[in-house]
């Protein structure tokens, strides 16, 4: 597929680029710098500011275009995190546009000089990490869809959130905040075999929050194919 998209015939090369230009007309360029930020994971305000050299307070008009009007954009917050927080990930909605801004745009140079056979290369060796993102999307998403009714959480949550701060990350928490029952999920693209160690890194990381203190705690790992497996999909 890849060796496929990234291709000199392929008009999809070039089509997000000539969508968006007609929807940002002639402030596409720091549009599409900030687009490019956030695929690129300078996704915090004063990443993305310092990545667009730009004045933070002027940022904010711009990513407030993007989210409310433009739709492309949304805010991801720690589950910890206050309404009025200034501490925001944003990241853009769509896949495809994600990807295009991450290895189309970024990697122009290459297209317009025909090097393809090294844009494949780089792409090959980030895709990884690209897809990791996804697959956290992708359980979210499966367990907002299937709550209650899914083989990763066995009671029904009414938050479900990223946990982050400057020391750490929790991929996915799942709570109850009624009944105190919490779910923490690990997210594994590829098989591991240090599963144990996994779980106690996850549970000294829940430990070191300090938060949850009262609560039924339960931890899971998932690898992409133990989720693929659960839900009965054939991976060749």
């Amino acid at each position: 597929m890849i060796k496929a998209f990234f291709d000199k015939e392929n008009i999809f090369l070039q089509e997000v680029k000539d969508i968006l230009i007609v929807e940002f007309w002639n402030s596409y360029p720091i549009y599409f710098s900030i687009l490019s930020a956030i695929a690129n994971w300078k996704n915090v305000r004063y990443q993305i500011a310092d990545f667009v050299w730009i004045n933070p307070d002027s940022l904010w008009v711009y990513l407030q275009n993007l989210e409310k009007n433009f739709d492309l954009i949304y805010k991801e917050k720690s589950i910890n995190s206050k309404n009025t927080t200034k501490k925001i990930r944003y990241k853009i909605k769509d896949n495809f546009f994600d990807f295009w801004f991450r290895y189309v745009y970024k990697k122009q140079e290459l297209i317009e000089l025909w090097m393809f056979d090294e844009l494949i290369w780089f792409v090959e060796n980030d895709i990884n990490t690209f897809l990791w993102f996804k697959f956290e999307k992708l359980v979210k998403e499966y367990l907002i869809l299937n709550n209650w009714k899914n083989k990763i959480c066995d009671f029904k949550f009414d938050k479900i959130w990223t946990y982050f701060d400057s020391k750490r990350e929790i991929d996915l928490v799942c709570e109850d905040e009624k009944n105190k029952k919490v779910l923490f999920v690990e997210l594994k693209l590829n098989f591991y075999k240090n599963k144990n160690k996994i779980l106690e890194d996850l549970q000294q990381k829940v430990k070191e929050t300090n938060l949850w203190k009262w609560y039924d705690k339960k931890y899971k790992v998932l690898s992409l194919n133990e989720f693929f497996e659960l839900l009965d999909v054939v991976v060749n």
